[in-house]
């Protein structure tokens, strides 16, 4: 799959029909020492395709991860790695379903502000119509563009890497799970980080619920947006939920717990009443009974002082 910038950025690259592979390249410089890459695009139609390879620099510009090219003439993002990239061909022309391959040399200075780099390269398409591109003011008319993004880590000491969970929403009370929560990420340090993370739930009578989440590319001074649920449909009092992982070259750690109560109520409440019917119904029939034991007992007990007077008399005639 591969990064398309076709009007806007992340737009369908088959509508274009040219993809790119590798849709991302990471890679490791070190300062002063230049690296070769190799891309390649792919003509997936069945038409001759003329265009110009190009390099932008580019800045993440929303939690889903929108590349955002810049154009000539914009000021320079912080982390721009575009100056360092020179192609070896300007223009190419691809046969139908036939691919071409392009050299890339990265020339990284001696002298570097950051640990984090990026830039993206670009084949953009001659013979489409150009369209007023959209996004940032001043940006020139661009045609439609696919490529891949170049994410450099330059080797230096004393990199910047921090993370940060903000934005945690979770409900305090449900009724039923699975529990839904919600969060973002930020990275507060220079270079772009992996992290790995798990989510966990723990109930109070020992339930256990575990869920490894996405691993997703976080750029420095950006943020990633998580949506996850977590455990079953039936669940009992308070669950714990602790977010844990790690992230950067010395797998820093990052956490984050808080508590939620589930609770079925509607299902208690009338279970509850189910027992107190059950209770009444018990209490009645008990009490029926009672009553007739002591009815019976009344009668058997003028029975026998009939019995007795009976015999009293008997007794007085024999006399």
């Amino acid at each position: 799959v591969a990064m398309a910038f076709l009007l806007v950025p992340r737009a369908n690259s088959q509508e274009f029909g040219i993809t790119a592979f590798p849709a991302t390249v990471l890679m490791d410089l070190k300062p002063g020492t230049p690296t070769r890459i190799l891309i390649q695009f792919k003509n997936r139609t069945d038409t001759f395709i003329s265009g110009r390879i190009k390099v932008f620099d580019y800045l993440v510009v929303d939690k889903d991860g929108t590349a955002q090219l810049y154009e000539p003439g914009q000021a320079k993002p912080k982390y721009a790695a575009a100056s360092w990239v020179k192609p070896e061909v300007e223009r190419v022309t691809l046969a139908p379903q036939d691919y071409v391959a392009v050299n890339l040399t990265v020339s990284p200075p001696a002298e570097l502000t950051s640990c984090g780099a990026y830039a993206a390269v670009v084949f953009e398409d001659e013979s489409a119509a150009p369209v007023p591109a959209t996004g940032r003011a001043g940006a020139s008319a661009i045609s439609a563009r696919v490529g891949s993004l170049l994410i450099f880590r330059t080797k230096q000491e004393g990199c910047v890497e921090e993370l940060r969970i903000v934005n945690m929403v979770t409900p305090s009370f449900l009724e039923y799970g699975p529990i839904p929560l919600s969060f973002d990420i930020v990275n507060a340090g220079e270079v772009h980080v992996l992290p790995e993370l798990t989510l966990k739930s723990t109930g109070w009578l020992g339930a256990h619920s575990e869920k490894k989440l996405a691993t997703r590319r976080i750029f420095p001074e950006t943020a990633k947006s998580y949506s996850e649920t977590i455990g079953k449909k039936w669940l009992f009092g308070p669950q714990t939920l602790s977010l844990v992982g790690s992230y950067g070259l010395t797998k820093l750690p990052i956490a984050y717990t808080t508590t939620v109560w589930v609770l079925p109520w509607r299902l208690l409440l009338g279970a509850l009443l189910l027992i107190l019917i059950l209770m009444l119904l018990l209490k009645r029939y008990t009490g029926t009974i009672k009553e007739r034991e002591d009815e019976l007992q009344e009668e058997l007990s003028e029975e026998r002082k009939e019995i007795d007077e009976l015999k009293k008399k008997l007794s007085r005639k024999e006399e």
